[in-house]
């Protein structure tokens, strides 16, 4: 998967772990929203919250890049 691909290119890069955690889970039957948050090395990086756990996973890996594209252009 695309998450899959982020963790490997990123562990190869900076050989620190890399973990999605999906840490809340609700709604009712019809509307379910799944919470996920992205840590590196222990250190909370990015949360997303969506309707599906791919769709949240692939919004805190998009606020995970914007945050290190951040970092990267203050120098």
């Amino acid at each position: 998967t695309k998450n899959d691909l982020i963790n490997s290119i990123l562990e190869s890069k900076t050989k620190e772990k890399i973990k999605f955690e999906t840490y809340e889970d609700s709604g009712n039957e019809l509307v379910k929203h799944f919470s996920v948050k992205i840590s590196i090395d222990g250190e909370l990086i990015a949360k997303g919250r969506a309707t599906s756990k791919k769709k949240a996973e692939e919004l805190a890996s998009k606020r995970v890049y914007f945050a290190f594209q951040k970092k990267i252009n203050m120098g």
